[in-house]
């Protein structure tokens, strides 16, 4: 009788045509009479083949810890753009308000120049 394999968590999906409470049931009864999957057993390889299931089994949820973090991260990442397209927003605001002023300070140096030109004409 198989001990500790019962550990395979139970997920949408099947094995071999069987879903996955059927495995962990083969996993929990004994090998050579197991009542749910006669016919699997020795066609799989019987205790390679929960190996592997268990083995996969940890695999997904390793994956599923980087699919995880790397969500995150790139949730992380698209924050930092947004506010550094924000930030490139607001200084180029600046340059705009800056170089209006300019050019209206420039105006009017041009007038102050004119007009003392034709003042000292006169």
């Amino acid at each position: 009788m198989l001990v500790g394999l019962g550990y395979i968590r139970k997920t949408q999906g099947s094995f071999f045509g069987f879903s996955c409470t059927e495995v962990v049931l083969l996993a929990k009864t004994n090998s050579s009479s197991s009542p749910a999957l006669p016919h699997l057993w020795p066609q799989t390889g019987g205790l390679m083949f929960l190996l592997q299931v268990k083995n996969l089994t940890e695999e997904m949820v390793g994956l599923d810890e980087t699919i995880t973090k790397l969500t995150k991260e790139k949730k992380a990442l698209t924050e930092a753009h947004q506010q550094a397209l924000d930030d490139l927003q607001a200084e180029e605001d600046k340059v705009n308000t800056l170089t209006k002023a300019k050019v209206k300070l420039e105006q009017q140096a041009d007038e102050v120049s004119v007009g003392r030109d034709h003042h000292r004409r006169c």
